[in-house]
């Protein structure tokens, strides 16, 4: 009988899933229904040719610096091409999905592989792959930072805490969204104190967070400053509404539409065969039944982890 493949061959076999079917989707052009491929591209070459992130002479404040940073490192060692820029979002993805399956194995999820190997299946995860999206760098930054979060646990020493900090802080400058990964370390913060019954043991997660916010905070005075100069038109995340709209305007059904369109799109599939709302409203509601059960007694077995409240 034949042995059973090493982990080291199990791994290679999961990243020659997402490297051969993403590189069939590659090609040396932009997406016509995008426009952030196209302001990431450009930004990145006006940070290589004019040393400023910006378009056509505007400083960008929509967008976090980090993503077109990394093109802009590719673009000077590689050349310009559009497919340049692709190929580093794909080595994203071939590091991503490894650290995928660290989490979902860390986070006590059965057949870890399995998830990793669905996740790069998933509609959504082809589209942000093989075009110019900041979509997989985040979750792999993000990831990664769950897995420092967790380390931090027991490696309590100055380097970690750096090092977790300044993770943390690259991770909110490739989408803002990561600033959010302030959750999962309160979380972890309480669960110290609690445990200890002081407030010092949580120490090093408040340092990882003021290393990582401190970058995102000056980074946004920067922007606020630019705009109040003139500089820069106001963007949307410069609103008020625009996060008071978010955090106000909680729909639960909406919230399950949004997780099936965007990963499954079962329902955007089956409204090319029947337009009959009954078809789109099952999907959904199937999806939601299967979340929230999997959710509760995975919570009910495991507890409730600093990473589910990042999620």
């Amino acid at each position: 009988m034949n042995a059973p493949p090493d982990p080291s061959q199990r791994r290679l076999l999961l990243l020659a899933l997402p490297a051969t079917l993403f590189l069939l989707a590659l090609n040396p052009w932009f997406s016509p229904e995008q426009h952030d491929d196209v302001t990431y591209f450009f930004s990145a070459e006006s940070l290589v040719e004019h040393g400023s992130f910006a378009l056509d002479g505007t400083p960008v404040t929509d967008w976090p610096p980090v993503f077109p940073a990394i093109l802009a490192a590719a673009r000077s060692l590689a050349g310009g091409s559009p497919l340049v820029a692709k190929l580093v979002v794909l080595l994203f993805v071939c590091v991503g999905v490894l650290v995928i399956r660290r989490v979902a194995a860390t986070q006590h999820f059965p057949c870890p592989s399995l998830i990793a190997a669905i996740t790069c299946l998933l509609p959504i995860s082809l589209i942000c792959g093989a075009n110019i999206l900041s979509e997989w760098p985040f979750l792999t930054l993000s990831l990664l930072f769950i897995l420092s979060l967790q380390r931090l646990q027991h490696s309590r020493t100055a380097l970690w805490i750096l090092g977790s900090g300044i993770l943390l802080a690259i991770t909110s400058l490739t989408r803002f969204s990561g600033v959010l990964l302030g959750a999962a370390i309160i979380a972890q913060a309480v669960t110290r104190i609690r445990a200890d019954k002081r407030l010092q043991s949580a120490l090093p997660e408040i340092l990882v967070a003021c290393i990582g916010a401190a970058p995102w905070l000056l980074w946004k005075l920067r922007c606020h400053l630019i705009i109040a100069g003139g500089d820069a038109p106001p963007g949307a995340y410069d609103q008020p509404g625009y996060y008071i709209e978010r955090f106000t305007n909680f729909d639960i059904a909406g919230l399950f539409a949004t997780i099936e369109s965007t990963l499954l799109s079962a329902t955007r599939a089956s409204s090319q065969v029947t337009d009959h709302q009954l078809v789109g409203a099952t999907i959904v509601s199937l999806v939601a039944i299967a979340t929230i059960t999997g959710a509760a007694l995975h919570f009910k077995r495991f507890g409730i982890q600093p990473a589910d409240w990042y999620v």
